[in-house]
This record gives C-alpha cells, sequence and structure tokens, in this order.
C-alpha cells in the first residue's frame, strides 16, 4: 500500500487555464441570472401598482358614490348659519345690524 503522487504542474497549467474560462463564463452567466431575476421583480412590482390603482379606483368611487355628496366647506357652512340668523334672529329674539 504504497501513496500514490500525481504529477499536478503539467495538468495544473491547463485546468488553469480551462478555470479561467470557467469563471469568466460562470461570472458572465451569473451576472444574466441576476439581470433576468431583477427584472421579473421590477415588471411584477409595476404589475402589482397598476392592478391596486385599478382596484383602488373602483373602490374610492364604490365607497364616494354610497357615502354621497361631500358636506359643505367650514365657510359655506358659516354663510348659511349667518343667513338663518338675520332671517330668525338670534336666542334674544334680536335681529342683527344693519
Amino acid at each position: 500500500m504504497g501513496i500514490v503522487k500525481n504529477d499536478t504542474t503539467q495538468s495544473g497549467s491547463a485546468t488553469e487555464a480551462g478555470t479561467s474560462d470557467d469563471k469568466s463564463s460562470q461570472r458572465g452567466a451569473t451576472l444574466t441570472g441576476y439581470a433576468m431575476t431583477l427584472t421579473l421583480l421590477v415588471v411584477m412590482a409595476l404589475g402589482s401598482i397598476a392592478a391596486l390603482e385599478r382596484s383602488s379606483e373602483d373602490f374610492l368611487t364604490e365607497s364616494g358614490t354610497s357615502i354621497g355628496s361631500p358636506r359643505a366647506t367650514s365657510v359655506e357652512a358659516a354663510r348659511s348659519q349667518l343667513d338663518g340668523l338675520s332671517t330668525q334672529g338670534n336666542s334674544l329674539g334680536v335681529l342683527p345690524g344693519p
């Protein structure tokens, strides 16, 4: 039972040359894979945003319709109260000035 030793000097240089080509092709394949994965994620994100936009628009339209017309602004509400006061008077029965 002896130890068998392989001579790696000749085959080592040939293997190293093949390995550097393999590394660059693997690096290119990895980069391509990353680019395709990123592209897929971007397309999925844009599709999801578009779907949410459509469904939220429908939801908001339906909700707005079921709620009814918007309330008056604070200025419009104040004017309507003042108009009511001028015809009815205040709690003391006194009508406002001019």
